[in-house]
Order: C-alpha cells, then structure tokens, then sequence
C-alpha cells in the first residue's frame, strides 16, 4: 500500500464513529463519556478512540469493523462506502459511487441466503466441535431454526409470536474462526426462542447454550422437548425474556441458566428482580455451569469422557425465594 493508500485510510479511521452509526440508522445514547445504542445495548461506542465494542458477540475494532459487521459488507466494499461518506479523493481510485450508506435505513431484515447442499459444515461445527447430539441439529434444521448460509455460517433465525422470523445470528464454522454477529436489521427484543409448547423455559445467553442443554437432557433419557428454550443473544438482553413471557403467558417455571462469569451473576439478578416485579406468579430456578458455561461443560465431559455432571430439571433446581 502507497503512503498515498496509508493516509487515505488513515482518513476513514477518523470517521466519527458516533456520526457513522446515525447515518447507519442506529440511536446512540450517551452515558457519560461512552454511548450506548438503543436497538443494541450490549454495543459500546468509545468516542476518544473512535471505537466499539459489542459484549454480546465479543466483536469490536474501528469504524471499518464496525460498518463490516452492521452492512454484512466485504472489506473492499466498505473501503469504498467509507470513503464516498468522508469524500475522499482519489484521481487513480475509480468505483461506482455507492449508495448503500444513504440507503441503509431503508433496508429490511432479510436472512442470507441459504448454502445448496447437504449441511455438512453446519452438522461438523455444531456435533463435533460443539458436541451437539445430532438429533438434536436435525430437529432445529427441521424445525428452521438454523441452517447453513451461502458463506457457510451456521445461522439462528428468531421468530416473533406470530411465527414470523424477525432476528438472525451469524456464527463461523471455520476451525479457528470466532466469526458471529446479527444480520443487520434483527429485532433484539426478540430472542432465539425453541418453542415447545412447554410451562417450563429455560434462559440461556446463546442458543448454543439453549442446545447444550438440549444434549445433556437427552444424555439422561429426558424428553428436551418437555421444556422451551429462550436465547437472550447475550446476558444484557432482557427485553428479550420480557417479549417471550409476556408473548407466552401460559410459562410458569423458568430456569435462569446464564454464564457462570461476573455479567452473568449480575444479570442473573436483575432477571430476579424483574420477575418479582412484573410476573410474581412464576417459579424461578437457577441452573449454574459448572464452567464458563453449558457448553463448555458439554464439551468438557465428552472431551474427558467423565461422569457427566447432571444437569438440574425443572424439578430438582433450587427455588429462588423472591
């Protein structure tokens, strides 16, 4: 790259990351000297260095990051977006001049395109990197929960209670690739929600989480389709509990199953709190990894080949007092 190239980069970096995400569609909210966006509130904005970073996903970089992920927008498309917003010129830089930065707010949720083919990345990431029972995997494809995307992600589609897919996130299946995000325009306040037509719910972070649980269930000989399964697609979500339990009143138990780290402990509070203020009639359980979080306790037994630490049905877990 020219020095010409370096300072014409260096010129986009410098795009304010507050001014970007207003042309994007998105409403960035100050809490002190951070922001906050209201359709993402897991997503922060450091405006001393021109940064974000997203607690949810574990995303985070510059301005060149941030419109990759929010636009699904290969590095040389947002290059040249990037630089058609800062107006940068370039007299040996020629390109169509493009609009997708004036148009994002019109664009819609629209899930990406599905992969041709048998689903063989989708089944070898999710059973045996993430120790998914397979049967499990056919039930979610069966049930179009997840499918395998043009570029070979696993993607978990959210459906509203009118069974209508308003939210999708995105996760590599490449070895060593931590890839995820949403597909632009998701609907947070509605979560990854299994519905099984139960008065049990369990609350996880991921909906890998949510198939974990699933497997260790069926490792025991229960049936994982006498409980529903809510993904709030990371800790802070709530909203997303709030939208199933007011959208499914006829939940009466739900197991609070978040990580086993300090943002779950704390979130994990606050679900209490906001149950014993808005739905004082429901059963509240607590289901805590042994680990980091059910997953990794799935993987941790089947890596081991140890004697599986039970994990509590709704029956057997502690009833929190609130």
């Amino acid at each position: 790259m020219d020095k010409n190239s370096d300072y014409q980069l260096d010129e986009i970096k410098n795009i304010s990351i507050i001014n970007l995400v207003e042309k994007l569609g998105y409403t960035p909210i100050k809490k002190g000297k951070l922001f906050n966006l209201k359709e993402h509130d897991s997503l922060v904005l450091y405006p001393e260095t021109n940064s974000f970073y997203q607690f949810s996903t574990g995303d985070g970089g510059s301005v060149i990051d941030l419109y990759m992920k929010f636009t699904d927008s290969s590095l040389a498309e947002t290059i040249r977006s990037l630089k058609d917003f800062s107006n940068i010129t370039d007299d040996n830089f020629t390109y169509q001049k493009d609009k997708k930065i004036e148009k994002i707010k019109e664009k819609r949720f629209v899930l990406p395109g599905k992969s041709d083919g048998k689903y063989n990345k989708l089944y070898a990431y999710l059973c045996k990197t993430r120790g998914i029972e397979s049967s499990i995997i056919s039930f979610a494809l069966k049930e179009k929960y997840i499918y395998q995307d043009e570029k070979n992600n696993v993607v978990f589609v959210g459906y509203n209670k009118d069974k209508q897919p308003v939210n999708a996130t995105k996760r590599s299946t490449l070895t060593g690739c931590s890839f995820k995000g949403d597909v632009f325009g998701s609907d947070k306040s509605v979560g990854f929600f299994i519905n099984n037509k139960s008065p049990n719910l369990y609350v996880t972070e991921s909906a890998i989480d949510s198939f974990s649980i699933m497997t260790m269930n069926h490792l025991q000989n229960k049936n994982y389709k006498d409980n529903n399964y809510l993904s709030l697609g990371g800790a802070t979500n709530i909203k997303a509990l709030e939208y199933t339990l007011n959208s499914y009143p006829k939940i009466q138990n739900i197991a609070i199953a978040l990580d086993n780290d300090t943002t779950g402990v704390e979130q994990k509070n606050k679900i209490l709190k906001l149950i014993k203020e808005k739905y004082p009639d429901k059963k509240i359980y607590i289901s805590t990894p042994k680990s980091k979080d059910f997953n990794q306790d799935l993987v941790n037994f089947k890596q081991n080949t140890k004697t599986i630490t039970k994990e509590k049905s709704l029956d057997s877990c502690i009833e929190m007092t609130i």
